[in-house]
């Protein structure tokens, strides 16, 4: 019987493109971003492109998959570099929202997803010059915050209340809040 060694690089882009949609965003740009200049070219199509989600769901909770440092500078110094244009959804860790908005400019963003927020990681961002200067302010138009809770609901009402109020002036173009405080 003869054995046959085929690598990824082997398959035609049709059958590489079925493989990669069936991938996370995260996990196809920190896998094969700079193998080789093919995958590179293949991995910029829209779709893979157009939303990056940086969280990973657990049953109970979010995982900000950027809270490793060394992956976080790799994110902002190898991949968003050549994607970030292009990207119009981005989910966020509160470890990692930030730096990732700090990186660059996103000027085809329009959605954002926050997790893990509580009201002093939301005062961060919102005192930072990315928001402060009005660089989202006409962009954002979907906000989807998911709320850290470590205590009962009736007791954050005044910290939700007080990111209610950092969250209009900031986002005007905005027309679709969700709130989540799921775990």
């Amino acid at each position: 019987m003869e054995h046959f060694n085929i690598t990824l690089n082997d398959l035609p882009d049709e059958i590489l493109l079925i493989i990669l949609k069936n991938l996370k965003s995260f996990d196809i740009y920190y896998s094969l971003q700079g193998v080789n200049k093919r995958l590179n070219q293949i991995i910029q199509e829209e779709i893979f492109i157009k939303h990056l989600s940086f969280i990973k769901r657990s049953s109970n909770k979010f995982i900000d998959r950027l809270s490793d440092k060394t992956i976080l500078h790799r994110f902002c110094s190898q991949i968003l570099p050549s994607i970030h244009e292009k990207i119009r959804y981005l989910q966020l860790g509160s470890t990692s929202m930030k730096t990732i908005l700090h990186t660059f400019d996103y000027p085809n963003l329009d959605s954002l997803a926050l997790f893990n927020v509580d009201e002093k990681s939301f005062r961060s961002l919102c005192k930072s010059k990315i928001l402060s200067n009005g660089l989202f302010k006409n962009q954002i138009k979907f906000l989807s915050l998911s709320c850290y809770r470590d205590e009962a609901l009736i007791d954050m009402i005044p910290s939700m209340t007080k990111i209610f109020q950092r969250i209009f002036p900031l986002f005007t173009k905005l027309s679709y809040l969700l709130l989540d405080d799921r775990y």
